[in-house]
């Protein structure tokens, strides 16, 4: 996997290689007495028993770090999914850019790295007894867990939706979601179709932008007689506000109608109609992204009302220090939401949990973010981006970020993004 690829190749895909990738079987093992042999609640051998809940950006980075860092460390990952499937990316997708199958990988590269992944699903979270129960396979013991869960939507928030979910699907986890919006997207053929945003914080911030651009290109591609009609929550886009705006008016102005300020009240799907603060619009089809929580394992567990809190320098939870968050489900840090902040994050665990096993403790690691955003899908793409570096202030104990941007949508910029993709796809499941 760690060729050099062009970005011809990298937009190009076949259909014979999806179906080669969906019929590869993961690296799946069951859970077994070998797995973790001491019981829940005992004290852990030298090597520790470190169960990682989550295999997307930031749990499969600490995984397969923690391996790589502490090779004698038995390392468990728990995954519902049979495969993985980047989010980051997936509006080109949706753009008819990507196409699908270079979003989909195998897990089998993380059993070459010594990590055993456990394909199934978690039900409970007993921190009491340091155990993690799942569905099909039982109680998996721990002596330090890493919680990497993602997100849930905040379904009550937006009366209607959840009766609508499949109408309206919302796509903003990976997986079915994205098929049946990417179906709804294909088979809208002119009208109005409107496009929610949530107040911030949510799962990826400029996410909702891209996607924007990247279904407008797409209608404006197919030659549409359509309007994109964007409700944001917030006063303006969160992320690469100008960049975005800007490419709406330049690229697709006769297409996109943005208004800030406008939150999603209530929907009704036999009427078509949607809610806001300012009125009601009609939609002949809706993406309406819903405000989000943290997953509920990391809710249930007593970690964070909405958002999990940890203590900043290394990412412990405040209740209980044997369990480190990763990625989305933190809040209450300068962390964005993004894939690659979780993929940065994951690796800073796997180095404090090393540390910690081997009876030391770390300095505060800095972590790094790095996120593009395509806005025009001709001839490769052009793409801008946001990235953050943290700095330690050890007099308030707490990280502080530095950001930078490129608003100049560039080829370049797209180019770079593409090898940017697959040397993280190639790093995790390499």
């Amino acid at each position: 996997m760690n060729q050099k690829i062009g970005r011809r190749s990298l937009l190009q895909g076949s259909a014979a290689g999806a179906a080669a990738l969906l019929m590869t079987k993961p690296g799946v093992v069951r859970a077994t007495s070998q797995m973790f042999p001491k019981p829940p609640g005992a004290s852990g051998p030298a090597s520790g028993r470190v169960a990682v809940i989550g295999a997307g950006w930031g749990g499969m980075s600490a995984a397969r770090m923690l391996k790589k860092a502490r090779p004698a460390t038995n390392v468990v990952l728990i995954e519902q999914n049979p495969l993985f499937m980047s989010c980051p990316m997936s509006n080109l997708f949706l753009g008819g850019i990507l196409p699908l199958e270079r979003l989909q990988f195998s897990y089998d590269g993380l059993g070459r790295a010594g990590v055993q992944l456990l394909n199934d699903r978690v039900v409970a979270l007993d921190r009491g007894s340091k155990s993690v129960e799942t569905a099909a396979s039982g109680k998996i013991a721990y002596d330090l867990l890493v919680l990497s869960p993602g997100i849930d939507y905040l379904w009550d928030a937006i009366p209607g939706l959840w009766d609508g979910r499949f109408e309206i699907p919302i796509a903003f986890r990976p997986g079915a979601e994205h098929l049946q919006l990417k179906r709804v997207v294909d088979q809208f053929d002119g009208g109005t179709f409107v496009l929610a945003v949530p107040e911030a914080p949510y799962r990826c911030p400029p996410g909702p932008y891209e996607r924007i651009a990247m279904i407008a290109y797409n209608f404006k591609k197919r030659g549409l007689k359509a309007k994109l009609v964007v409700l944001d929550a917030n006063p303006k886009p969160v992320s690469k506000a100008d960049g975005f705006l800007n490419a709406y008016n330049d690229l697709y102005k006769d297409i996109v109608e943005y208004h800030g300020s406008h939150k999603v009240e209530a929907v009704d799907v036999a009427k078509k109609t949607i809610r806001h603060t300012v009125g009601e619009i009609r939609y002949d089809a809706a993406n309406i992204i819903p405000p989000m929580q943290a997953a509920a394992v990391a809710r249930e567990a007593g970690l964070g009302a909405r958002w999990a809190e940890v203590n900043a320098a290394d990412l412990t939870s405040k209740v209980d220090p044997n369990v480190f968050l990763v990625g989305d489900v933190i809040g209450g840090q300068p962390f964005p939401k993004s894939g690659f902040m979780a993929n940065s994050l994951g690796k800073n665990v796997a180095q404090h949990i090393a540390a910690r096993l081997d009876g030391k403790s770390l300095e505060p690691l800095m972590p790094a973010n790095i996120c593009y955003s395509m806005v025009d899908g001709d001839e490769g793409g052009r793409t801008i981006w946001v990235s953050n570096t943290f700095s330690w202030n050890d007099k308030d104990a707490k990280y502080e970020s530095a950001m930078k941007v490129d608003l100049k949508p560039s080829h370049e910029n797209a180019e770079t993004s593409l090898h940017w993709a697959q040397a993280i796809w190639n790093e995790m499941l390499g």
